[in-house]
């Protein structure tokens, strides 16, 4: 599950460096691995998203929803989506 705020059209500088951390780590060994991404901002996440989802793709990771964009105050409705993608996610990754 990844999330982030959408900063001047971006993700986050702390997931970014994670990203930069990891990348080579994982980009051979967690081919395939199922992810889910929120994003918040005030008016547009779609450049969050786009740059999420390109370095995900780069790992080879697969989309196993579509992201939730959170625009404003997060209100239950949401939440209920942030809910339910993690549900989906934690259902691709449980064993049997």
């Amino acid at each position: 599950m990844l999330g982030t705020p959408a900063n001047i059209g971006y993700m986050s500088g702390a997931l970014k460096h994670w990203f930069d951390t990891i990348y080579y780590v994982c980009a051979d060994e967690k081919r395939g691995l199922p992810y889910g991404l929120w994003v918040h901002g005030n008016l547009d996440v779609r450049g969050a998203v786009d740059s999420v989802t390109t370095i995900a793709e780069g790992l080879g990771w697969q989309q196993v929803a579509e992201p939730v964009d959170v625009l404003g105050t997060p209100d239950k409705a949401a939440r209920d989506r942030c809910y339910e993608l993690g549900a989906v996610v934690a259902a691709t990754i449980a064993p049997g």
